[in-house]
């Protein structure tokens, strides 16, 4: 067994990644102030996966594979992340063709869409954002204890952490899933410039000053759909792969 999550300080960031399903992660624990002991500037887990610490202040987001202690099923579940990615980059390869089939032709007395629609598409942009390009943790979890920890800052600096004696095939899974969350990382950012190209192209098509705040919320619902499609489709095929 193994569990892809994304832990973060923002709830909003947690349900969009599990929502949007870039890559094969899922919602993990919010991370929240702690007055538990321990490290101030980091966050650490219980052997179950819980949240043991968090930082007082507000904690970038961590990306935490948990393994068992069995090589090969870890090295298919991260075969089957890959395989979900792969999909999602296909996915958004594509969404700038849709992006210039979409057409929005607003009438003269039509309002706009309603404030909520516009400030959910602003909100999500920015969690969009967030997961895209703020700083964050890369950790790697094996046999109920944490193997191997990344810390990527602004600048793209990277401070690495592992275990003492870290056998070679696990260091392997950690450069492994540090590649695919990079690639993740990558995939929100290449998403949140589609959908703001996209709709900024529609918005100017239309010639509409309405459009100017229709268009990226409509592009906005067209990646969401296209990428929903992607989960469904990942998750009949998983499903199928664990039923032979």
């Amino acid at each position: 067994m193994a569990r892809f999550a994304i832990h973060s300080g923002s709830a909003a960031d947690i349900d969009l990644a599990a929502s949007i399903g870039i890559g094969p992660w899922e919602a993990g624990a919010p991370l929240s102030p702690s007055a538990l002991s321990g490290d101030p500037g980091l966050v650490s887990f219980s052997a179950d996966g819980s949240i043991a610490h968090a930082p007082d202040t507000a904690a970038p987001p961590c990306w935490r594979i948990e393994f068992d202690d069995d090589i090969a099923a870890a090295r298919a579940a991260i075969d089957g992340g890959e395989g979900k990615l792969r999909a999602t980059e296909t996915c958004l390869n594509q969404l700038p063709d849709a992006a210039a089939r979409l057409q929005i032709d607003p009438q003269p007395e039509d309002p706009g869409p309603p404030t909520s629609v516009v400030a959910g598409c602003v909100a999500a942009l920015e969690s969009v954002g967030r997961l895209a390009f703020e700083p964050a943790a890369i950790e790697t979890a094996w046999a109920g204890g944490v193997a191997a920890r990344t810390a990527i800052g602004w600048g793209g600096d990277c401070e690495l952490v592992v275990a003492y004696g870290l056998p070679r095939e696990v260091a392997q899974l950690h450069a492994r899933a540090l590649a695919m969350t990079l690639r993740s990382r990558q995939a929100w950012a290449r998403l949140l410039a589609i959908v703001l190209k996209g709709g900024a192209r529609v918005a100017v098509a239309s010639r509409s000053p309405v459009a100017m705040v229709t268009a990226v919320p409509a592009m906005w619902r067209l990646a969401k759909d296209a990428l929903a499609q992607v989960q469904t489709i990942y998750e009949v095929q998983t499903a199928q792969a664990r039923g032979h």
